[in-house]
């Protein structure tokens, strides 16, 4: 995935999923963090990681942002890529 297609991906899950969620964001991480910095002004990295993360009440329910971005990876997927999903419980979750 390409930065532009990551960063446009990093606004369409969480406003589509907004109306499910209090609490959601999305993170783009380029290979810049990993190679340096680019000097030309038009560079479009050409390995990008998209982390979406939202707060939800229960495991079912953020279940839905996993679905959403495998969705959206499945369907607009260019090159070699994975879909990591994972829901914890975080310290600030009630018992």
């Amino acid at each position: 995935m390409r930065s532009s297609a990551a960063r446009l991906a990093g606004e369409v899950v969480p406003e589509r999923l907004k109306s499910a969620f209090a609490e959601i964001r999305s993170i783009t991480s380029a290979s810049t963090s990993l190679h340096g910095k680019s000097y030309r002004a038009d560079a479009d990295s050409y390995e990008v990681r998209l982390r979406v993360a939202a707060r939800a009440a229960t495991r079912e329910k953020a279940a839905l942002v996993g679905e959403e971005v495998e969705a959206l990876w499945t369907n607009v997927r260019r090159g070699a890529a994975r879909v990591n999903t994972c829901t914890n419980k975080s310290a600030s979750s009630p018992a």
